[in-house]
């Protein structure tokens, strides 16, 4: 590419400063050469466009926080909450792939022999996790028709989608993420959008292994599936609604949950923006159906009221959740209010409090506040 520059600058400056000491055959095979070289020049560009195009890129984001509560039994203190790499590649016009890495709360691990503990277990310090959350290769076959295989984040509702610190307003999710609707899916998933006049329907239809299966497999022997879909109307900014349905036959056993429980589970969702606010919103519900037990419903939802200004955010939330419906004195409640200013295009400096009421009257009432930095580290 270098050599190529250099060609074309020696050609330029070889140029003659006037005509008249050039003959007009000289003249026109220099613009000849020129023109050549300019082919050249566009053809390498391209070559290289399409190199980087369809090599490796990583990416990510990584955050760090301060909080403090009157929780009894928390102390303040610093918590490196996140680094998530992620890893993409455009292997073709119709075929990609990505993946997500992350790395909460700094994991340390020292593995060593121990004769009393598990082979290869972490018998010296084990802190923070690390988790794949999303590895998976994609076929775009066109806008109405995609598909997806490996392990995503569960189509539901808009949070567990959007749910990335660099674009979400709080470090603290809503309390129903990841209890209603399953937070990562093993399977296959055909994904789309169709236009219906000004109206745009996205939908994502999924299949696989359930929740608390690993990679490895599948540890039962039902299917779980699910549906999303959601209305883009072509009215104010933004103006989405949709809805979520969940199944899972028999969900597998969990750190001492489940009892071959059957799961089914749905949502709304809805997003609107006009001026410079926006408002979203929520709503979860879940049956789990055990074997050896009475069933029982987890519940939640949130309203998020949203107002920027230049590189200012502000907003406030308010945010219920009740793991069991039929109990009337377990379910929380937190308001919370928070700043966010973007000190650059990829710096974001937050400040949130949270006042969380609990409905059972053997847990207190406390405050929780965080002050966090989060950087993203490229698209």
């Amino acid at each position: 590419m270098k050599k190529l520059l250099l060609l074309i600058c020696v050609a330029i400056i070889s140029l003659p400063a006037g005509a008249a000491t050039t003959s007009d055959d000289d003249l026109k095979q220099r613009v000849a050469d020129l023109d050549e070289l300019s082919l050249m020049a566009a053809e390498s560009y391209k070559d290289l466009a399409d190199d980087l195009a369809h090599r490796m890129t990583v990416s990510g984001y990584a955050d760090a926080e301060y909080s403090t509560s009157t929780q009894d039994g928390y102390h303040p203190g610093f918590r490196l909450h996140h680094l998530s790499l992620f890893f993409k590649k455009q292997i073709s016009d119709k075929w990609r792939f990505f993946s997500e890495i992350e790395y909460e709360d700094a994991p340390f691990m020292e593995w060593g022999f121990n004769p009393t503990a598990a082979p290869n277990a972490c018998d010296h310090d084990c802190n923070g996790a690390v988790f794949v959350e999303a590895v998976n290769i994609d076929y775009l076959w066109r806008p109405e028709l995609s598909l997806r295989a490996g392990r995503f984040f569960t189509p539901a509702g808009i949070w567990s989608i959007d749910h990335y610190p660099p674009f979400v307003p709080t470090q603290v999710l809503p309390m129903f993420i990841g209890q209603v609707f399953p937070r990562v899916f093993d399977g296959g998933l055909a994904y789309g959008i169709h236009k219906v006049g000004n109206t745009f329907l996205s939908y994502d239809v999924y299949a696989g292994n359930g929740e608390n299966n690993p990679g490895s497999g599948d540890q039962n022997s039902t299917t779980a599936y699910g549906v999303k879909l959601n209305l883009a109307l072509p009215v104010l900014k933004q103006f989405d609604i949709g809805t979520t349905y969940y199944s899972d036959g028999k969900l597998t056993p969990f750190e001492g949950m489940y009892d071959g429980d059957k799961k089914t589970a749905y949502g709304f969702h809805a997003k609107l923006r006009f001026n410079r606010f926006t408002v979203q919103s929520e709503y979860g519900k879940a049956k789990f159906e055990p074997l050896t037990a009475a069933s029982y419903d987890n519940e939640g939802y949130y309203a998020q009221f949203l107002y920027d200004i230049s590189n200012w955010l502000v907003g406030y939330r308010y945010d219920y959740y009740d793991p069991d419906t039929a109990v009337t004195t377990n379910s929380t409640v937190d308001n919370a209010v928070f700043v966010n200013y973007r000190a650059t295009k990829d710096v974001v400096l937050k400040l949130e409090h949270h006042q969380v009421d609990e409905k059972d009257p053997a847990l207190e009432d406390y405050a929780k506040d965080i002050a966090s930095v989060v950087v993203n580290l490229g698209n």
